[in-house]
């Protein structure tokens, strides 16, 4: 689900703290939303507006640090720059240093096989899950398919014979 809802999947570095705003919806409800600064190092499916972005979560639990490196499934929020992980904490893998090995922020099930695994792994799952979209075998609706699916499909998607 992240790979095929992303409109960007990207290795990206955190450039700044934890930002901690309070807002308020219409009807007075406040509500509170976090985010960080960060760097596009590389880019694996998409096209960013820039690559200077903020990363923003609901709430203030999700905990980075500057200078982490990860792997982000994200789509555009409602303003420049602005990026919101495809499914919050499960759409996010730090880049553990030394040795460059995933570490998922929000560890569950599906995730343990990659744990302590090289991001070349990760970006072989990733590929093969856009693959199969390609294929017509989206776990997804075609309307909520992400930028980086359909920039994929349209790339990799067989012409019809003339």
């Amino acid at each position: 689900t992240n790979a095929s809802m992303a409109d960007l999947i990207a290795q990206v570095e955190i450039r700044s703290e934890h930002t901690i705003e309070e807002r308020t919806l219409e009807g007075g409800m406040p509500y509170t939303v976090s985010h960080y600064n960060a760097h596009i190092e590389e880019i694996w499916y998409g096209d960013p507006v820039d690559y200077n972005i903020q990363i923003w979560f609901v709430g203030d639990q999700q905990v980075l640090h500057q200078n982490d490196q990860l792997i982000l499934y994200a789509t555009y929020g409602d303003m420049e720059n602005y990026y919101v992980p495809v499914d919050g904490p499960y759409s996010i893998f730090i880049i553990n240093p030394p040795t460059d090995t995933l570490f998922p922020l929000s560890l569950i099930n599906e995730y343990e096989e990659l744990e302590n695994q090289d991001v070349s792994v990760l970006r072989e799952e990733t590929e093969a899950v856009l693959a199969n979209i390609a294929s017509g075998n989206s776990p997804v609706a075609e309307g909520f398919l992400g930028e980086a699916s359909a920039d994929y499909i349209a790339e990799h998607s067989e012409s019809p014979a003339e």
